[in-house]
């Protein structure tokens, strides 16, 4: 894998989130590969970003999604956050880290 983020790999997020019809409004990229430290053996890391309306279990839909790309051969790491929580931080030091290193892709 590159040591940044490919043109196929944000297509096949995209089209992942589509099949599961999943109304992301941000999708950002983290961890190594946004901080430009990726090297052949690394992962994606994704968080993607939902209304605050979305109802759906969120760990139960990112074991989903991660399934889907583990199927196709994607190293991906898909996280999921609702809005709100993602712009106040109280969920996930996680968030913090996205905010702070991130990159918007989506």
């Amino acid at each position: 894998m590159a040591a940044r983020l490919t043109k196929l790999e944000r297509k096949s997020l995209l089209e992942i989130l589509g099949e599961r019809n999943v109304p992301w409004i941000d999708v950002w990229l983290f961890g190594s590969t946004a901080q430009g430290l990726a090297d052949s053996g690394s992962d994606r890391d994704f968080l993607v970003i939902l209304p605050d309306s979305f109802k759906e279990d969120l760990f139960l839909l990112q074991c989903k999604l991660n399934g889907m790309a583990g199927i196709r051969g994607l190293r991906f790491d898909i996280l999921l956050a609702r809005q709100h929580d993602f712009l106040t931080n109280m969920v996930s030091p996680i968030l913090h880290e996205v905010r702070k290193w991130g990159k918007k892709v989506a």
